[in-house]
């Protein structure tokens, strides 16, 4: 690594610190808009490597030039589908914060929505689904490509159940 490297790293590294404290502190003050802040850029950047991850999957079904010239990008950025774990933890923690219908459960109607809007759930729908798509972006860069094809199949029609649920 060279000096302008390494000083670049650290300008970013010192960023990403002060920025930190500042949301630290800013969510101290002010937890629900920090809270919803941090789910708008959750939801923005894991766009990223999920939407990476879909056409990729695309891509090893369809077949096609466009896919060759868009694999330099898509795979690194499949790579980073295993970090939303770190990202959502933010997310978990400000639940009550977020969403209403984590009031107390008799207060949800209809009853129907009991069994499904609840934290416990909502937790574990969250978890499950990223679990998938952190396994399907390591298979889809990692297998040959007879087997890919079995992979992005079954990777695209749970990754179209999971987002319309």
């Amino acid at each position: 690594m060279s000096g302008e490297q390494r000083r670049r790293l650290f300008a970013m590294l010192l960023a990403a610190a002060v920025f930190t404290a500042a949301l630290i502190v800013f969510a101290f003050f002010e937890p629900r808009q920090a809270a919803a802040g941090w789910l708008i850029g959750f939801l923005f950047w894991s766009q990223v490597p999920i939407g990476s991850l879909a056409l990729a999957m695309i891509w090893t079904l369809t077949g096609g030039r466009w896919g060759e010239t868009l694999r330099p990008v898509l795979v690194p950025a499949t790579a980073a589908v295993p970090w939303l774990f770190v990202a959502i933890v933010p997310v978990l923690i400000a639940i009550p914060l977020l969403y209403p219908w984590t009031v107390p459960i008799e207060a949800v109607k209809p009853s129907v929505a009991a069994h499904y809007l609840n934290e416990p759930l909502f937790i574990v729908r969250s978890l499950i689904a990223l679990a998938i798509w952190s396994v399907f972006s390591l298979l889809i860069r990692r297998t040959s490509e007879r087997r890919a094809l079995l992979i992005a199949a079954v990777g695209m029609m749970l990754y179209g159940i999971m987002i319309s649920g």
